[in-house]
């Protein structure tokens, strides 16, 4: 399974779950809430999942050509100088993604 295809089942997944939720609990019954707030949270949720998709594919793909590129950590902050600083969790996982030794491509 590919990287798309995986982050794409999660993120319809997600949206299916929050539809079935909000139909099971009747959250958002157009008849409490208007049919202009019950559209409006089933596009935001579609808009979220997609989010969601779009953010780790592309993050996925940062990683693949920087394998492919046989660049390091920082060859990539040279690239981007001003990005936002990470708290240390994500940090970390961001050095253990970009070690040396993660970049033996096949």
């Amino acid at each position: 399974m590919t990287h798309h295809t995986k982050w794409r089942l999660l993120s319809i997944a997600m949206y299916v779950i929050f539809v079935v939720i909000c139909i099971i609990f009747k959250l958002l019954r157009p008849a409490d809430i208007g049919w202009s707030w019950s559209v409006f949270w089933y596009i935001a949720a579609a808009g979220i999942a997609y989010y969601f998709y779009f953010k780790n594919v592309a993050y996925q793909e940062v990683v693949y050509y920087a394998k492919k590129l046989q660049m390091n950590r920082s060859d990539l902050e040279a690239i981007v100088p001003n990005r936002k600083k990470t708290p240390l969790k994500s940090l970390t996982r961001i050095t253990q993604t970009f070690s040396v030794q993660s970049f033996k491509c096949r």
